[in-house]
Parts: structure tokens; C-alpha cells; sequence
């Protein structure tokens, strides 16, 4: 039998880490364990699984979808072709709404609404590292199926989070004040901002749901434009001034600025950097 050293030659086309991965799958160990033990001798049914892997990837599969799971923000979350996968620098905006909850601590009663939640990564990342009772937490997607997973998220890391089937904030506009209930309301969104053309150019996304990249074919921001509609209807009739955090494209900073400004005017709006200090979280706070 041959051993991983061996094997890894024959692959070394594809990414180290990626294919450091597709051992650890292959053999059902730990990624450590495939670094630490290249002398492993593989059985063939291994090195099958191994081949199998190997022409999937090279097909585009990811590998979060060989492998069924994600890490994002220190936790492990299920994904499959329904969900888009949690991707690092989306954990920027993780830490900022953390950040805000943390110091909002006097105000007993907040709420937290996910937007587009798909795995669920974004509130369960943050209910998870909070540990507070205070903020009740709802989460939103228009894909049933993506919700089924993000529901097993949530159970697999013991989080309260109430999932709701609808398009953006309508399912909360015509029962608002029943749901919201004079709670402090933070929102967070990453949706759909991708054009056509910018998906063709980058092959490592074509097996993702299409569904959850794609917005139009102009700037990519239209969603995000149907979004600030709703938000301003409910601060119009409702009195509210949540805060919200959404996630951009950098190649989009200027347009969302503008279009964030055409609707919250007297809103402070900022745009912040993620880990790789790209533009990517334009914040609205309400005055």
C-alpha cells in the first residue's frame, strides 16, 4: 500500500491546503492527523475516496461542500449546495455587531433580525459568543431549504433563534409591533450583491447557489436598494432607529454610500474594512 507522501505527489497540483483537506476526508481522520502521519499507508477503498474528492474538486467543487461543514468565527457549521458557504471576511461584521451589542449592555431589551441568514453563521456566530438573554434573535431567508439548515446550525450549537420563510423585512411589516415590541433593533444582512459578469469571472464560486450571489446585471446593489426601502418604512411608521450592518462587494463602497445616503439622510453611514482591509460592512445608525 502506498503511503500519503507518496500520494500527495500525484496531486500536487492542487492547493496544499485544500488538498490537505481532501486526505483528511479520503481517510476520515483530522487534518492534523494527515500532517502528522505521512507515512499513513492508505487502503485502496481510501484511495478511491481520494480520487472521487480530487475530480469533484477539480470539477469547482468547493471543499466545504465535499465536506459537508464550514468553520466560520471558531464554530463548525453544516453547508450544502443550498446554502452559500461562510466565508472569513464576512467574520468582520461579526466582530462590529458584537462590538455594538457589547456596548448597548444597559439597554435590557434588543433585538437582532439576520437578513438572507442561509447557514445561520451570522446570528449564531454572535448569539454564541454573547451568551445574552437579552437579545432576542430572529433570522430570515427566502429559500426553505437553506433555512432547514440553518435550523440544524442552531441546534447544533444550542442557540435560541426564531426562523422566519420571507422576502427581506416583509414578513415584520405588517406585524411589527406585535414581533419587534419596543425592543432595540440591530440588522444585519449579507445579500445577494453580485452581477452576472463579476460571477463568470471568478470560477471558485460557480457551484454556489446562484440565488444567493446574484442581484442584477448594473451595480449589483438592487436588493440591497429594495432592503432600504423597507427599513425606511418602518422607521416612517414605527418610530424606529435600528442599526444596521450590512455586507458589500469593495468594488460597490461608493454606490452604497450614495444609496444609503438617498434614503437614511440623517443617518451616520460609514463604510468599514474587513480582515484584508478591503471595503466590505457599510453601517447605518439612526439618529
Amino acid at each position: 500500500m502506498l503511503d500519503i507522501k507518496t500520494i500527495w505527489k500525484k496531486y500536487s497540483e492542487i492547493d496544499s491546503q485544500e488538498l490537505i483537506i481532501l486526505f483528511s476526508l479520503a481517510i476520515r481522520q483530522s487534518k492534523e492527523f494527515v500532517l502528522s502521519h505521512t507515512d499513513y499507508k492508505m487502503s485502496c477503498l481510501e484511495r478511491w475516496r481520494l480520487w472521487w474528492l480530487t475530480k469533484r474538486h477539480k470539477q469547482g467543487w468547493p471543499t466545504a461542500y465535499l465536506a459537508r461543514h464550514k468553520e466560520f468565527y471558531g464554530l463548525n457549521f453544516l453547508v450544502n449546495k443550498n446554502t452559500l458557504i461562510p466565508r472569513s471576511s464576512t467574520e468582520s461584521m461579526v466582530e462590529l455587531v458584537i462590538e455594538n451589542l457589547k456596548n448597548n449592555h444597559s439597554e435590557p431589551r434588543k433585538m437582532l433580525i439576520d437578513i438572507g441568514t442561509g447557514t445561520g453563521c451570522i446570528p449564531i456566530s454572535i448569539i454564541k459568543t454573547l451568551n445574552d438573554s437579552n437579545i432576542k434573535t430572529i433570522a430570515t431567508d427566502i429559500s426553505k431549504k437553506a433555512l432547514r439548515v440553518a435550523k440544524q446550525n442552531a441546534q447544533r450549537h444550542n442557540v435560541d433563534i426564531q426562523f422566519i420563510h420571507g422576502d427581506l423585512l416583509k414578513p415584520f411589516i405588517n406585524n411589527y409591533s406585535a414581533i419587534i415590541n419596543n425592543r432595540r433593533l440591530f440588522i444585519t444582512a449579507n445579500l445577494p450583491y453580485l452581477t452576472q459578469n463579476w460571477i463568470k469571472s471568478e470560477p471558485g464560486i460557480q457551484k454556489e447557489p446562484i440565488s444567493a450571489l446574484l442581484s442584477d446585471n448594473k451595480h449589483g446593489l438592487s436588493l440591497y436598494e429594495k432592503f432600504f426601502q423597507q427599513i425606511k418604512f418602518i422607521i416612517l411608521n414605527f418610530n424606529s432607529s435600528p442599526s444596521i450592518f450590512i455586507e458589500i462587494d469593495s468594488r460597490q463602497s461608493v454606490m452604497a454610500m450614495e444609496l444609503a445616503k438617498k434614503y437614511f439622510p440623517k443617518a451616520k453611514i460609514e463604510i468599514k474594512k474587513d480582515l484584508a482591509r478591503r471595503d466590505r460592512i457599510l453601517t447605518i445608525y439612526q439618529n
